[in-house]
């Protein structure tokens, strides 16, 4: 299977909430616990692993300040915007400007689903 091919498979089990995180694992079980795979510290829900992590943070982080430098503005760091792409908090902004800033948000979802395993190591430059 392509790497592209799995990331897309990936995003369709989240999208339709089949996608089985630590947590989900452990409650059926099939692991011995629910720890994160990325932090080890804290339970491996879908929320956590897109938004809570420690590690998933410092990325998020990485790309919000990129995206503020770019567009000249500030943008607010929320879950709602970067994990679901909620438009309403960019209703603020000329249009053309928050959808080039959904558009660089959304491929840094796609690209946190592509490195979900690699994320000790993911390089930030790729995204930027």
């Amino acid at each position: 299977m392509s790497r592209e091919l799995r990331s897309r498979l990936v995003q369709f089990k989240i999208l339709n909430r089949v996608y089985w995180t630590p947590s989900r694992l452990h409650r059926v079980g099939l692991a011995t616990d629910d720890a994160c795979w990325k932090c080890q510290q804290g339970s491996g829900t879908l929320l956590h692993l897109l938004w809570g992590c420690s590690k998933v943070q410092d990325y998020w982080t990485h790309i919000h300040k990129v995206v503020e430098k770019v567009a000249g503005q500030r943008v607010p760091f929320m879950n709602s915007l970067y994990v679901l792409g909620d438009p309403s908090a960019l209703s603020h902004l000329p249009t053309p400007l928050a959808h080039w800033i959904q558009t660089a948000i959304m491929l840094g979802r796609k690209l946190l689903v592509k490195e979900k395993v690699n994320l000790q190591k993911l390089n930030l430059f790729i995204w930027t």
